[in-house]
Order: structure tokens, then sequence, then C-alpha cells
């Protein structure tokens, strides 16, 4: 004999809220907006600086850079400028002395010295 097997289905159900909202003119504003204009004369104090300046032409070699300095409410600026220089010196590196001498020796030596001599006889 076989088993025979029911099955039930159950439904579950849950329920859900949809939470909205709308928005609904209840009232009109209407806003003006005017300008008055009023001129007025004030006193505004300004300032101003100037300044001077003045150029002293120099032509100084320098063994250092100069630094600006303040003489007063007068700030002084050098103003270099670098120079090529080539110098050619003649350097006296040494001397070098020579000196002549002569001198005569006598020397002796044993040479053949050959001499020739002819005779002549004369014949009648």
């Amino acid at each position: 004999m076989g088993t025979r097997e029911e099955r039930t289905v159950i439904p579950v159900v849950q329920e859900e809220v949809s939470i909205g909202k709308e928005r609904h003119d209840t009232a009109t504003v209407r806003v003006e907006k005017t300008v008055e204009v009023e001129n007025r004369e004030v006193e505004i104090p300004l300032h101003s600086e100037s300044v001077e300046v003045r150029r002293e032409a120099r032509n100084e070699i320098l063994e250092k850079p100069m630094q600006q300095w303040q003489e007063g409410d007068t700030l002084v600026i050098p103003v270099m400028e670098e120079r090529l220089v080539v110098e050619k010196k003649l350097v006296l590196t040494e001397l070098v002395y020579v000196t002549r001498r002569e001198t005569t020796q006598t020397a002796r030596e044993t040479v053949e010295l050959r001499r020739e001599s002819v005779k002549v006889d004369r014949t009648k």
C-alpha cells in the first residue's frame, strides 16, 4: 500500500502603509521693494605715497657684494654687474745661466809622418 501525502498551502499576508505629502497653496503673498536715494557729502581721508628715485653713477671694483641699507627714510640699493676681466702678465719662472769657457791643453801623440824625396842625377 502506498502512502498518500496531502499538502496544504497557507498564505501569509502582511499589510504595508504608504505615506506621502501633497502641497497645496493656501495663500499668496506679494512683496514690493522700493529704494530711496539720498545724497550726502562725506569727508574721507585718503593717504598716498610717492617715491623719488635718484641715481648716482659709480664705477668701482668691489671685493664682495654690497647689501642695501637705510639712510633715514631713503633706501639705498646698490646695483652691481659682473664683468669679465682677462689679464695677461709676464711672469719670470726661472733664470738659466750659461758660461762660456775656453781652455787650451797640450797633448802628446806619436804620429807617423811620411816624406818623399826625389834625387835626380843628370847624365850627359
